[in-house]
């Protein structure tokens, strides 16, 4: 079972950028990890901005009421919370909410990105933040040293969208047949749910119909909350938390049964793992070929590194190094 990425220091958001690209350019590529879903593109995307700029969707004061709102929604029903994670915590501003009215209680952050935990970390100096790619509860229930195994509220904001199911481009989870991405979409459920002892609590993601098709197939159930700072009802999807149940349940079960049952959720991963990454890879070759000259120019081969390394896992990159030159082709 593997492991989430160690505990990210504290340092400014820029500590970590890549710079290959110039910010102008990176902020554009939102698009890109709708197709090819990485820590790399996501690094590259955010490299070049800040907590102070509002990060690379420039959030202002007035954007500021939808975090508001969902602290409201957390402090109206869980008041007695004691600890909260933050699966996709962007630049830190709702633990930053959180931390500022209850700075005795625990507060845990992660994201895909090393540049947000960062500014995470700046953000709410109490918590633990780490680097972690939360599509990853589809294949396994991770765990690491310093990362709590339960939580009473999980929050999950705006990321469904760009959750790659069984390897798949999130482009088309509005779309994709049940029988390709259901069993992905439970494992994941059921691992988060797993690690929250009241609720996991889900943004209305912009009602995008991908995330709102995954929380009707999964039957997470819609709520709808008068913030006081928007006239308008707050759309949230909200799922009970499972976490003592499943101790119970694991505290009965065997050594040989929960062996058995990890080797049942990893036997259903090739198959459309596979065929995802072929088509991704696909798009790839097909972005290759139209967009590089034939011979390559600095700056395209940094291009071609970038996504060339975009999927790996980031423990398998330090031992791919040599694999990663396909830059040098000509």
């Amino acid at each position: 079972m593997s492991s989430l990425a160690t505990i990210a220091t504290t340092g400014s958001p820029s500590s970590v950028a890549s710079g290959i690209l110039p910010g102008f350019i990176s902020s554009k590529l939102v698009w890109l990890t709708f197709i090819f879903p990485s820590s790399i593109i996501w690094n590259e995307i955010h490299s070049s901005h800040s907590v102070s700029d509002g990060g690379v969707w420039h959030y202002g004061p007035n954007d500021r009421y939808k975090s508001v709102g969902l602290v409201e929604f957390i402090e109206g029903r869980h008041p007695d919370y004691d600890s909260v994670w933050d699966v996709a915590c962007n630049l830190g501003v709702v633990l930053k909410h959180l931390a500022i009215k209850h700075p005795n209680r625990r507060y845990v952050g992660s994201d895909i990105s090393s540049v947000m935990v960062n500014a995470t970390q700046s953000e709410c100096l109490n918590g633990i933040v780490e680097v972690f790619d939360v599509a990853q509860l589809q294949y396994a229930d991770h765990s690491s040293h310093g990362f709590p195994n339960e939580v009473d509220v999980i929050i999950v904001a705006d990321v469904m969208y760009y959750i790659s199911w069984g390897g798949w481009p999130p482009i088309g989870n509005w779309l994709y047949p049940s029988f390709m991405v259901s069993g992905y979409q439970t494992r994941f459920l059921q691992h988060l749910t797993r690690r929250a002892r009241k609720e996991v609590i889900f943004t209305n993601h912009q009602n995008n119909e991908g995330a709102h098709r995954f929380f009707r197939e999964m039957g997470i159930s819609p709520v709808h909350f008068y913030s006081s700072f928007s006239e308008k009802p707050i759309s949230f999807w909200v799922v009970k938390g499972s976490a003592a149940s499943w101790r119970e349940t694991d505290a009965k079960s065997s050594n040989n049964n929960n062996d058995n049952n990890n080797n049942n959720s990893n036997s259903e991963l090739p198959g459309g793992f596979c065929l995802g990454f072929f088509l991704q890879w696909g798009c790839l070759a097909g972005l290759v070929l139209i967009l590089l000259p034939r011979r390559l120019s600095p700056a395209p081969i940094r291009w071609c590194r970038l996504l060339c390394s975009y999927s790996k896992p980031d423990s398998d990159r330090a031992q791919d190094q040599e694999g990663m030159e396909c830059g040098k082709l000509v």
